[in-house]
């Protein structure tokens, strides 16, 4: 998060180095409020997160129930997971309240998407079926 954050910030700033503000293009404008907007939304994101793990909420996200094999220590501790263990994520609310709160922000409406993946359509069929 905090590269994204810095490759922002030098992003902008290099920017406003090469345009004084009051000369630039309705294009370069508009690059420049997505470019500002994109950096609220990371520093937004790196902020919950710091503060998730502060509290200790991003501690155990992953719990690994070992499969038998794995339990009578058959593997050395450089060996990666077995394939037959089981894998819990134990996400909290706060952590998927900040991931879509980033996405929606960062993203907008996500016009890359196909239609029935943008938010727009996920909000419609969302209140169309509460």
């Amino acid at each position: 998060m905090a590269d994204k954050r810095q490759a922002l910030e030098y992003e902008l700033a290099e920017e406003a180095t090469k345009t004084p503000s009051h000369m630039r293009t309705p294009e370069e404008r508009e690059w420049r409020e997505q470019r500002e907007e994109q950096l609220e939304s990371v520093s937004d994101l790196e902020k919950s997160l710091t503060g998730l793990d502060a509290s200790g909420e991003l501690s155990h996200i992953i719990t690994v129930e070992d499969c038998d094999h794995c339990t009578g220590h058959a593997h050395t501790p450089r060996d990666y997971r077995c394939r037959r263990d089981i894998l819990y994520c134990n996400l909290n609310k706060a952590l998927i309240a900040a991931l879509l709160e980033f996405r929606a922000s960062y993203f907008g409406n996500e016009e890359f998407l196909s239609k029935p993946f943008r938010r727009d359509e996920l909000d419609a069929a969302w209140t169309f079926g509460c």
